[in-house]
């Protein structure tokens, strides 16, 4: 039976479970929770999270496990600071190397960075960033910068597909971000709605080949909140021709579909337009809607999608498709 909550990745505010998000949980089984930085007791410790024990509780018997995801991309991204975990900027990784013996390094640090994930009690990984990125002296031109692993769309495939390599040594999932590539644009959507002005041949031959070359070496691809105008008038979030006639056709990627962070000021947050940009992303092709902060809109996410899939025969077939994908991948963390 459809459970729409299980389409959302939710947050938490502290250290602890408060009672709110304890039954709330426990009620809506959603797919798990991302954590940040305020959740963690102690950054630089390594083990397991007391944190995690009280969320995986909440689990009903027979049900499949938890996602419990985590930014740990390294440099200007890192939740955690152990140097384990915070293996520093991707771009500088080997000195930008893409040998044998730096793509061997690469994949050496993303193992022992998803063992220690692993025994955080952290599943999901979001990494790596596919995006290619300016040289270093334009960096200013680009929120993403040091975050990429390349300035050149070569560079990325081989020292980003190290790093898969590693990390599912570890056994920890990745995730590939952010598509269809947003390292040469300078808006960062965190902040404000973000426009590419990029032609569509130079997509295709440059922005979207690490996601085409890799995408089969990791289960999940997120999305960013972005337009490119000259392709398509919608974010590509709720864009059916990025995520089902380019991913999932032209791709033939198979894998979840992760929505960034709906919470993002990409993302018009008044209430009315939010549930409707909601209930878009799903029709669009996203599998998994991640919300970042706040229990009053992982509510609104989950009443949004219940009444939605009750209203509308063509949304719950969606849902339900991707309620059966997102189930066959927690069976097996």
């Amino acid at each position: 039976m459809l459970n729409p909550a299980s389409l959302t990745l939710g947050c938490l505010e502290s250290t602890t479970l408060g009672p709110d998000e304890k039954d709330f949980i426990s009620f809506h089984q959603p797919a798990g929770v991302t954590l940040f930085a305020r959740n963690l007791i102690d950054k630089e410790k390594l083990g397991p999270l007391k944190l995690l024990q009280e969320l995986q509780a909440c689990v009903k018997k027979n049900g499949s496990p938890f996602i419990v995801a985590m930014d740990q991309e390294g440099g200007l991204v890192a939740r955690m600071k152990h140097p384990v975990l915070d293996i520093g900027k991707a771009f500088d990784l080997c000195g930008g190397g893409f040998g044998t013996k730096a793509l061997n390094t690469i994949e050496a640090i993303a193992y022992e960075q998803g063992r220690a994930l692993l025994g955080l009690g952290v599943n999901v990984n979001f990494a790596p960033v596919l995006d290619v990125t300016f040289p270093r002296e334009q960096f200013y031109n680009c929120f993403v910068n040091s975050r990429s692993f390349g300035q050149t769309k070569e560079s990325v495939i081989l020292r980003a597909g190290a790093y898969l390599k590693g990390l599912k040594r570890a056994s920890v999932s990745s995730c590939l971000k952010h598509f269809p590539g947003i390292g040469r644009i300078s808006g960062d959507s965190h902040f404000v709605p973000v426009s590419g002005n990029l032609s569509k041949e130079f997509l295709w031959q440059e922005n979207l080949e690490p996601f085409r070359s890799l995408h089969h070496a990791s289960p999940m691809i997120m999305a960013g909140h972005l337009i490119f105008p000259d392709i398509s008038p919608l974010e590509v979030t709720r864009s059916s021709f990025w995520l089902r006639e380019v991913l999932r056709n032209e791709f033939d990627f198979e894998g979840l579909i992760l929505c960034d962070d709906l919470t993002m000021k990409a993302v018009p947050q008044e209430e009315g337009a939010w549930k409707n940009f909601v209930i878009e992303t799903v029709l669009a092709g996203c599998d998994l809607l991640l919300i970042c902060y706040g229990l009053e809109k992982w509510q609104m996410a989950c009443d949004v999608l219940e009444l939605e899939t009750k209203k509308s025969p063509t949304f719950k077939r969606y849902a339900e498709a991707s309620s059966d994908r997102l189930q066959k991948f927690r069976q097996k963390l």
